[in-house]
């Protein structure tokens, strides 16, 4: 009976590990990149591709009572792409959601000097985008 007991709690332990495992594999952020072509510069983000999920970050910097201008191109053929603007307080400032093609400006009033993460996060999406900005 004793033996029985042992071998029951090694086959937990093994099921237990696999379950983190598992759970593990399920949390990571899976990246994925075909046909990518461009460039990330000062300024500027450019890239088309046919498959993009992942995400593409810059910074920018940023200063209390100034304008962030931030133009966007998005041709989007399959998925969808965020983009999103944080504060240096790591709050959202503004963000999109893009399922079809689209282009625009906006003016965003900076309220803290610092770091402006810019976020570009594609979801099975096929197209492009140029994003490019100034702060004023």
């Amino acid at each position: 009976m004793n033996t029985k007991k042992r071998n029951l709690g090694g086959h937990i332990s093994y099921l237990v590990i696999g379950l983190l495992v598992v759970v593990l594999a399920a949390c990571t952020t899976m990246q994925a990149k075909v046909a990518w072509t461009g460039e990330s510069a000062p300024g500027k983000m450019t890239y088309s591709y046919e498959k993009f999920t992942g995400i593409e970050r810059e910074n920018i910097a940023g200063e209390e009572g100034k304008t962030l201008i931030l133009s966007y191109d998005i041709a989007v053929n399959d998925g969808r792409v965020f983009i999103q603007v944080m504060d240096p307080q790591n709050q959202v400032l503004w963000s999109i959601i893009v399922k079809s093609d689209t282009a625009d400006t906006v003016e965003l009033p900076l309220n803290f000097t610092g770091e402006y993460p810019l976020i570009v996060r594609g979801e099975n999406t096929s197209g492009s985008f140029d994003i490019s900005w100034v702060v004023q």
